[in-house]
């Protein structure tokens, strides 16, 4: 897990992204931002996620949002895989 002192802010920041098969279909976390997605083809999950995070932070941003849901973390069985 990251240490909690590192924060995402507008200026600056991190996310990790990660990809499993479970059964016939991908599931796609973004542990930082929990946003997750699943598909069945590994290729356009991977795409489509990176996407939903851009777009995610760029609301963020553009908007003036708080910082704090640049910091929203994903569920801890996520954050165990």
């Amino acid at each position: 897990m990251r240490p909690s002192d590192i924060l995402n802010t507008k200026k600056r920041g991190m996310v990790t992204v990660f990809n499993y098969k479970e059964g016939s279909k991908y599931i796609s976390v973004c542990l930082e931002l929990d946003i997750i997605k699943e598909g069945k083809v590994l290729e356009e999950l991977i795409y489509e996620m990176k996407e939903a995070v851009e777009g995610y932070v760029k609301t963020v941003c553009k908007e003036g949002l708080s910082d704090d849901l640049l910091n929203r973390p994903a569920p801890k069985r996520y954050w165990k895989k």
